[in-house]
């Protein structure tokens, strides 16, 4: 931004604020607009998403406030207003997540508390529509059933957990659907005892606040730096493959990686080996016929 881009931008800042002081909502919501298009900064971003909510625009306040998210964790005003918006959108779960994560989350929690009670009344039959719902995932196809979890999302945090209960012991779903209920429990915190079955068949018994994420799991990333220091000479887009790959099939074995890969460099070399058309001779054959069920399975879920 030249200076006088930057000057320009300034005076519609200014001309906004004072516009919002004289309570003509419509004139602001021009001018943040128009500035917000030249530059987006966090201060903006607060401004912006301010106004559009007491403005009644809630959804639109909610897709620009999460440009910046964790701008919003930094003072405890800017929490209460990102916890206020998500609220006034009825996403009860992303509210909590989001306050989980800063130094305020007992009193934004209670606040989201009291707002959950207090919808549970004002839209009784709705939520326990979308209860029902989820409660019998499977019931619906595939399509129907990302409805379903979206839908959830709109759940107050006890339904959402009696619901997960359900889905997470429910053989007619995907192994990948019951990981994706495992972990939004795991970032909801929720520190309750859950039975989940797993891609084998058997049943674990987990404590989702207890659990890592993938990403942070010793033996996941193992797997992938053996991956990125690979000398095999794959090329780039079968690297990026394999590495799609190698996520979806530790995801199917989430939480229990270290019970699937018994040899994480003979894992990867089989891996890199079979998209060589090749084959690794020393993996184990127990290593082998798990890595080979899991293929499986995500080959299934393939349209």
């Amino acid at each position: 931004m030249t200076a006088f881009e930057s000057d320009e931008y300034q005076k519609i800042v200014d001309k906004a604020q004072l516009a919002v002081e004289q309570q003509e909502i419509g004139r602001a919501l021009e001018l943040l607009n128009q500035a917000y298009e030249m530059q987006q900064t966090p201060t903006l971003n607060h401004l912006l998403t301010q106004i559009l909510l007491s403005d009644g625009q809630n959804q639109l306040a909610h897709t620009l406030a999460d440009e910046f998210i964790d701008s919003y964790t930094e003072k405890k005003v800017l929490a209460e207003q990102y916890v206020e918006i998500a609220l006034k959108n009825h996403h009860y779960l992303i509210a909590r997540e989001f306050a989980l994560a800063t130094k305020w989350q007992l009193a934004l929690c209670e606040k989201i508390n009291q707002q959950e009670q207090a919808d549970r009344e004002l839209y009784a039959q709705t939520l326990q529509t979308t209860a029902k719902h989820f409660y019998h995932l499977s019931d619906g196809d595939l399509i129907q059933q990302q409805t379903r979890l979206t839908a959830a999302e709109h759940l107050p945090l006890a339904d959402y957990v009696t619901g997960a209960r359900f889905v997470l012991v429910d053989p007619f779903l995907t192994p990948i659907t019951r990981v994706t209920v495992l972990d939004r429990l795991r970032r909801l915190q929720v520190d309750q005892e859950v039975k989940m079955l797993w891609f084998d068949g058997s049943e674990l018994i987990v404590v989702p606040k207890s659990l890592l994420a993938i990403e942070e799991m010793p033996i996941y990333q193992q797997l992938m730096a053996i991956l990125d220091t690979n000398d095999m000479q794959v090329d780039g887009a079968t690297l990026a493959a394999i590495k799609a790959g190698l996520r979806l099939n530790m995801l199917v074995a989430y939480p229990q990686l270290n019970q699937v890969v018994q040899s994480p460099t003979d894992w990867i070399k089989a891996m890199l080996a079979e998209a060589k058309g090749e084959t690794l001779s020393n993996e184990s054959t127990a290593q082998r016929q798990i890595r080979q069920k899991l293929h499986q399975i995500i080959l299934e879920l393939m349209p």
